[in-house]
């Protein structure tokens, strides 16, 4: 589980000298909005989600898998067993899916890519649970 704040994570992986704007890289509107919500820590994961329930963090589990762990951005990312497909497949067009390697600017549009379609698989996993 990562202790970083959110700051320290943005800071982290924004690079100012390349002038880093999701706006300018001509993406969809829900990509763009993707990318900001992860990159900013509001992304709408369990570890966020609960904090409006009063649930406390560590019960802020992945319904997705069954590694009963905190749902962060990294286990989503890299270790959720119910997305592990999706990460996989793009880990081998991006590369390493580190938080920093995936918000590089050349990385972007395939980071994007990768987010809706795991976010997709997940509300897909959530809804069969779910019933």
């Amino acid at each position: 589980m990562s202790t970083k704040t959110k700051l320290e994570n943005f800071v982290k992986i924004y690079d100012k000298s390349e002038n880093q704007c999701l706006i300018k890289l001509n993406l969809s509107r829900s990509h763009q909005s993707l990318l900001a919500k992860m990159l900013c820590g509001v992304a709408p994961l369990m570890v966020e989600l609960g904090r409006f329930k009063n649930i406390a963090r560590e019960k802020r589990v992945c319904t997705v898998c069954t590694k009963n762990v905190t749902e962060d951005k990294e286990h989503f990312l890299t270790i959720c067993e119910g997305l592990k497909d999706v990460w996989e497949k793009h880990e081998k067009i991006i590369g390493s899916l580190d938080f920093v390697t995936l918000f590089t600017k050349d990385n972007l549009k395939n980071t994007a890519v990768m987010l809706e379609e795991m976010f997709n698989e997940r509300h897909k996993l959530m809804t069969i649970k779910a019933k």
